[in-house]
């Protein structure tokens, strides 16, 4: 791939390693539809062209740009307040446009990938958002920083998952920020020179890859980043949904939860991959109890281990215990109550608390169907 087009493309890589994702492509390992669905839709409400031009259009103009200019004239801003005193100075008058721009490249990328630019219109859209951005900053290192800035003050605070993109993306040696300067002409004043990267992939336009490429492609993550619990999991979730190959996919959720113990995603795939295989279910408890011990505040380990414990394994005093803990830890979640509802239902002759916990389940939620089905069902068996 050409220096200049690489260059335009990597300023919006950070939340592409966030999501194990092709750095420094025109492509995605998500499906076009699965980008579109699953992320151009619920988060930036583009669904065609003219949504797509509008949210750029946003980005480029205003953006949380906007928000950080009006922080003293929101009520509710505190912590956004806070900020702008704390980073004006380091700010100086940018507002959080490396934030905004790279935010812009990054939509711009799953735009085209989705068939609403063509590859003409995004150089087009980019050129010009990246120039700025070289003249605004002066380094891949400042333009990093304040494009954490802005994540900072829309989120309010710091995430581990981010931090750990964004030092791949800072330091690793086969970075796309390591690989090119960041002066380099972007006009076509500059040598045409080309970019050698295993995380660059040529892409077909027309296409998306196949699966012994996604499967090529996550063992190069791998094996330059093996210590990212997140890319374990997504290799894993790969193998299992698109090779079909649950025993492997096993094999890199365990990774993951050994390189972080409270690793949520890995003990829920585990758990749905082993819930039903009598012979294994020695390893799946003790799945369930590493769950509970390193993750002790989470409610879905209680829940999920709950529910096992009661249908699978017919412990209904163990598993009363820990619908206990589960309701303690998220006293305002329908699905735990609409759940229990239905474990006192199956298991326990108290009419008067499971009633109790239908209608719970639904004050919290009245469109929970599955309370509002176990409630019907269980003021039939009532009657008879």
């Amino acid at each position: 791939m050409e220096s200049d087009k690489a260059w335009m493309l990597t300023t919006g890589d950070v939340i592409f390693k966030y999501n194990t994702d092709v750095l420094c492509s025109l492509g995605s390992l998500m499906s076009k539809q699965a980008v579109i669905d699953d992320i151009l839709k619920p988060s930036w409400d583009v669904s065609d062209k003219n949504t797509l031009h509008e949210t750029l259009e946003w980005l480029l103009e205003g953006g949380h740009s906007a928000f950080y200019r009006n922080a003293f004239n929101e009520p509710k801003g505190k912590f956004q307040r806070e900020f702008v005193e704390e980073f004006a100075g380091d700010i100086n008058g940018r507002e959080l446009k490396a934030w905004d721009l790279g935010r812009f490249v990054m939509v711009a990328r799953w735009g085209h990938y989705a068939g609403f630019l063509t590859e003409t219109q995004l150089w087009e859209q980019l050129r010009p958002v990246c120039q700025t951005l070289q003249q605004m900053y002066d380094s891949w290192e400042e333009y990093g920083y304040h494009y954490r800035l802005g994540r900072l003050f829309w989120r309010g605070e710091v995430e581990e998952r981010y931090e750990a993109a964004f030092e791949f993306m800072m330091y690793h040696v086969k970075s796309p920020w390591q690989m090119l300067e960041w002066q380099t002409p972007l006009d076509g004043s500059g040598p045409a020179g080309q970019l050698y990267n295993p995380y660059i992939l040529e892409w077909d336009a027309a296409g998306e890859l196949s699966i012994a490429q996604k499967n090529d492609y996550y063992h190069i993550l791998l094996q330059d980043d093996p210590y990212n619990p997140y890319a374990c999991v997504h290799y894993a979730d790969f193998l299992r949904d698109q090779m079909d190959d649950a025993e492997t996919a096993l094999g890199f959720y365990d990774r993951a939860m050994q390189i972080k113990p409270d690793m949520t995603d890995a003990y829920d795939n585990i758990s749905a991959i082993l819930w039903n295989d009598e012979e294994r279910r020695d390893e799946l408890q003790a799945v369930f109890e590493g769950w509970i011990e390193h993750d002790a505040e989470n409610y879905r380990a209680f829940l999920d281990y709950a529910i096992w414990l009661a249908y699978e394994l017919e412990d209904v005093d163990d598993a009363y215990y820990k619908y206990q803990r589960a309701m303690e830890l998220a006293p305002e979640s329908d699905t735990v109550f609409a759940s229990y509802a239905e474990y006192l239902q199956d298991f326990m002759d108290e009419p008067e608390l499971t009633l109790e916990m239908y209608h719970k389940a639904l004050a919290l939620n009245p469109d929970n169907q599955k309370a509002a089905q176990g409630l019907q069902s269980f003021l039939a068996e009532s009657k008879e």
